[in-house]
Formats: structure tokens, C-alpha cells, sequence
């Protein structure tokens, strides 16, 4: 049997008639996003429309449920029986399906309640359910379903507030059941709609253009695995910005890699390693190629491998959030854990809040913003690490900074500062780029960051390695730097 959806996300308010309809003018707090799944065909509304301004329904809420779960394939397949004589026809596999799996129990021995009115903490138990949560094992409790939501951050305070003093309505499922997508479930890093992604339950391409996964999201696509290939420039994680590339050989010759794009070309060293490493395609949108090179001797080099890919981000900066060559770091390095306990500790100083907490989606008058969060880091930096006068005369051709070694010696180059700063960074989600080229203030080839500041949409230029300078010689120094005096190279 045909999908009845071609998307999960048509969870949002599909009761009564399946058909196209003639919608009137629509109101609602969340009326947008009403408008802008119906856009894509998957928001159909019922014969009146949207009908934000009422309250849901029990079997609303249960349909929802069953299709949050990924279960519609599986109820329309198999008609699981129930004994409530209250469902409609169109419901019976909806109910069925949650009677089944022990999901759900009527008013009664045999009536399900189909039009009683759904209240906000039922549709947060629902949801919960949906991410993993079980309030049979404790995870949390019908009456306290709110809050729940609010502790993992499904909600905001502000929501929170309104959801405990009104009337639930339609409005108020139509932004929960969108948020809920975006949010991780229970065991592991992925969200709700990669999961359905996963499982065939929601298309990828849907759930991009309406904003519930970011061209990736960072759960998947992830990191190809190893296999018996020696060769390759993998594209597969092209949405998030990133093509990864193993070169896998028992060669001990120097190896380049030359990604290209429009014109301007990014040449790297490579050596043979049984381990895919990530390259950024921070060039813009379009085609890249991707060659491999094999020296033969003194500057010769043959091309041992090619390929190509297109990229198209609607969002430049994902590229600047990923563990690259330049900057590679891993969720259980060191450095990171330090830089999360870190936060944590600051949060618990400043607002005392515990660091077992979401941090990052509390409410507004407790929020830590990311400019709090890179001054923390900037600064730490700034006061924590010295220039190593002596490393430079020590350094190979393809010198690549290791942050825990960095972060273990307390000291290192202008590359070293940039790339410390740039990993803690992008480990929170901040965009972050590492710069090469040429400052005033230095007649030698320099390094230093960009960094993004979500609340003004603009990069910024940091130079820790500077600043760290005047800050031992007890001199006045500035987060923020002219673009005048610095000129870039390359950036990653």
C-alpha cells in the first residue's frame, strides 16, 4: 500500500477530510507554520480549515502520536483491531496501532474518547513518548509532562508559561508537533525527524526546505567507514559542507590533494592512512573538483585520482562547524570535554544553573548567548596559552595542529591560538573560521579566526595570538580587530 503522506509532516492538524480544500483566511499565533507546510503539500487542514483556534481532539492527538512514532505504514498495513466503539473508520488503524503496542487506554473498557479535548499535558506526553521517554520507567509523569518538555528544552519558558495558562488549542499543536522534529531524541545525537528520515518515514528533501534538519543536520550523513577502498574523495556529506577523502596506500611519497572551485584552487598534504579525512568545500555553491596527487620525483608530481561534486548550501555557514584537516577535533578529546566543563562551570557561576541542563535553550533572562560563549572561550585562550618562539624552527611541511597537544603544552604558534579557539568553538555550534595571511602588525605569514555573531549576522576577526601577546605585557587589548590591517590567503 501507497504511503497516505508523502512526509511525516503532515502529523500537523490533518483531521477530517484528506482532500484538497478551499482554506479560508487563517488565524493563529503559529499560523505561519501552518501556511508553510500546507505550501509543500503535506498541511491539509480539515473541511474548515486549519482551525487553529480550537481545541484538539483525543484521537487528533493519537493520530499525531502514531505518525511521530514513524508507525503509519505499519497500522495501514496491518489494521491491528481495538475495542473501542467510539473511533471513526479513517482512525481505526491509528488506534489500533497504539492498542497494539500498549500505547495508549480509553475512558472506558470499550469508548476511546474520541472527541473528549486533548490538553496540553496529554500532547507533551505524546511527544515525550515520541523521543524515547518512558513515564512507566519514571523518565517523567503525566502531570509533570510540561516540565519535562521544558528541561530538555522542547520548549521555552515563554511557551511553557502560556501552555500552563490557557486553553490548549490546534495553534498550540501545530508548533509543538514542528519543534518536536527538531529535537533529540532520548538515546543518541539524533533528532526526531532524522530518526523518521532513518526509517523511511519522512523525506529528507521535505524535512530540509522546512527547517526541521539543516541540509544534514550533523547526525547523518556521517563519516564513510572503512572499507577496501585505497582511493577516494567521498561527497557524501556534501550538505554539510565537507568532502571526505582516504588515501589509503602503502606509498610513503609526498601526496597533494587540490580541491577546486570557480576558478580559485586549495592545495593540501595528505599522507597514506587507513582513516577518511574531512576537507571543507568553503568555496560556494556549484561544482568542485577533486584530484589526487603521487610525486615521482624532486616537483613532479601524477595524478593518481579524480572526481567531482556539486554543492548547494542555503546555509554558508554549516561549513564552518565541522572537524576538518586544519581543524580536527573530536567530541572526546580533551580539549573539548574541558571546553564543555568550562561552560558549564559558568553557567553554574553566573546563573546558577546546573550543567547537567540545557544550556542553550533556557529562558530568555537565563540564556547564554553565543557571544558569552565566545568570549569565555576567547579569553581563556587570551590568558591560558603563551607564543612559542622556538616551535616554528621545528615544524615539518605539513604541520597540522593537534588541539589536545595544544591544550597539554599551554603554548604553541599563531596556527595553534587560531585552531584551540576554532574547535572549542565549533564544538558548541558557533561558526568559526581559521584564517591564513598577512597582518601589520607582523612581517611573517600569521594565522588567526573569523567568528560568527548570530545576533548581528556578521563575522568578526579575532586574533587570540595578538591579544595574548599584550595581555602578559598588562596591555590593553580588544576582542574584535579591524579588517583594514589584516589580509587573508586562504580560509577554512
Amino acid at each position: 500500500m501507497k504511503k497516505l503522506f508523502s512526509s511525516i509532516l503532515a502529523i500537523v492538524l490533518v483531521m477530517g477530510s484528506l482532500n484538497g480544500v478551499v482554506l479560508a483566511e487563517e488565524t493563529g499565533v503559529y499560523v505561519d507554520l501552518a501556511q508553510q507546510l500546507r505550501s509543500i503539500d503535506v498541511f491539509k487542514g480539515t473541511g474548515s480549515g486549519f482551525e487553529l483556534n480550537r481545541a484538539p481532539t483525543r484521537i487528533e492527538g493519537g493520530v499525531m502520536f502514531v505518525r511521530l512514532l514513524g508507525g503509519e505504514q505499519e497500522a495501514m498495513d496491518h489494521m491491528y483491531s481495538h475495542p473501542f466503539a467510539d473511533v471513526p473508520t479513517w482512525a481505526d488503524p491509528y488506534v489500533g496501532y497504539l492498542w497494539h503496542y500498549g500505547l495508549t487506554k480509553g475512558v472506558t473498557v470499550d469508548q476511546f474518547g474520541s472527541k473528549d479535548v486533548m490538553i496540553a499535558k496529554s500532547y507533551m506526553t505524546f511527544l515525550l513518548r515520541a523521543l524515547g521517554y518512558d513515564d512507566s520507567a519514571g523518565d517523567f509523569s503525566w502531570g509533570e509532562a510540561l516540565a519535562k518538555g521544558k528541561t530538555i528544552g522542547l520548549i521555552d519558558g515563554d511557551l511553557y508559561s502560556t501552555l500552563t495558562s490557557v486553553v490548549f488549542l490546534r495553534d498550540h499543536v501545530a508548533k509543538l508537533s514542528y519543534e518536536v522534529l527538531k529535537q533529540k531524541v532520548k538515546a543518541g545525537d539524533m533528532t526526531l525527524a532524522r530518526k523518521l528520515i532513518a526509517s523511511g518515514a519522512l523525506v529528507e528533501e521535505i524535512a530540509i526546505e522546512i527547517g526541521v534538519v539543516a541540509g544534514g543536520g550533523g547526525e547523518i550523513p556521517k563519516i564513510p567507514e572503512v572499507s577496501n577502498i585505497t582511493k577516494e574523495g567521498n561527497f557524501g556529506r556534501k550538505s554539510l559542507g565537507v568532502v571526505d577523502v582516504i588515501y589509503n596506500t602503502s606509498s610513503t611519497k609526498k601526496i597533494k590533494l587540490i580541491i577546486e572551485h570557480d576558478g580559485q584552487r586549495y592545495i593540501y598534504n595528505i599522507k597514506s592512512e587507513a582513516r577518511y579525512v574531512t576537507f571543507p568545500l568553503q568555496l560556494g555553491n556549484g561544482s568542485y573538483s577533486l584530484k589526487i596527487y603521487e610525486n615521482t620525483s624532486g616537483t613532479k608530481y601524477r595524478t593518481v585520482y579524480s572526481t567531482s561534486g556539486t554543492v548547494s548550501l542555503k546555509d554558508k555557514t554549516i561549513v564552518y562547524l565541522n572537524s576538518i584537516q586544519q581543524i580536527e577535533w573530536f567530541n572526546d578529546d580533551q580539549t573539548i570535554i574541558f571546553a564543555q566543563k568550562l561552560l558549564n562551570q559558568y553557567a553554574l557561576d553566573t546563573y546558577g544553573i546546573n550543567g547537567e541542563d540545557n544550556i542553550k535553550t533556557l529562558p530568555a533572562n537565563l540564556k547564554i548567548t553565543d557571544r558569552e560563549i565566545i568570549d569565555l572561550y576567547y579569553q581563556w585562550v587570551v590568558q591560558n596559552v603563551v607564543y612559542d618562539y622556538d616551535k616554528i624552527k621545528t615544524l615539518s611541511y605539513d604541520y597540522v595542529p593537534n588541539v589536545d597537544m595544544i591544550f597539554d603544552a599551554k603554548s604553541g604558534i599563531c596556527y595553534d591560538y587560531s585552531v584551540l579557539l576554532a574547535s572549542m568553538l565549533r564544538s558548541q555550534g558557533i561558526p568559526s573560521k581559521l584564517i591564513k595571511g598577512y597582518t601589520s602588525w607582523t612581517s611573517v605569514y600569521h594565522a588567526w579566526n573569523e567568528i560568527y555573531l548570530e545576533e548581528t549576522d556578521e563575522w568578526v576577526v579575532v586574533d587570540t595570538t595578538y591579544d595574548s601577546y599584550l595581555y602578559l605585557r598588562n596591555r590593553k587589548y580588544d576582542f574584535e580587530k579591524s579588517r583594514e590591517v589584516y589580509s587573508t590567503s586562504y580560509y577554512y
